[in-house]
């Protein structure tokens, strides 16, 4: 029980840690849409001005590995599933 509280806990930050880096890399590319429109010169210049997109995941591999490690520490056994 304790293996799993631990490993929710892990990714329960990684996803607050990729949700902030969404945010971020969203504002930052609103503000180069925005500066790219702002010194474009033609309508021509201001076509070519695409907002980025963002996509960022929550890395849990750390977290199943340490569960795994943990489950095994209290005497359980990890199997392969085929």
């Amino acid at each position: 029980m304790r293996c799993q509280d631990t490993q929710g806990e892990c990714t329960h930050k990684a996803q607050k840690r990729a949700d902030r880096k969404q945010a971020k890399c969203e504002k930052q590319a609103e503000h180069e849409h925005y500066a790219c429109l702002l010194y474009a010169k033609t309508d021509a210049d201001r076509a070519k001005c695409q907002k980025s997109g963002c996509y960022e995941y929550a890395d849990t591999e750390r977290c199943d590995n340490d569960f795994r490690a943990c489950f095994q520490q209290c005497g359980g056994i990890v199997g392969v599933v085929k």
